[in-house]
């Protein structure tokens, strides 16, 4: 099983235009460009 879900996580990340990883609510982008930083009134963070 895990080595069919390590296949299939690869193929769907290979196949993605952005892959982020959530590790403990936190992202962590893999592959293309980050998402802007925004405050809580949604204005971008300096």
């Amino acid at each position: 099983f895990r080595d069919a879900a390590g296949l299939m996580h690869q193929a769907v990340g290979a196949a993605a235009d952005r892959v982020v990883l959530v590790v403990a609510g936190l992202p962590l982008v893999l592959k293309g460009a980050p998402a802007a930083a925004t405050g809580a009134a949604g204005a971008p963070v300096p």
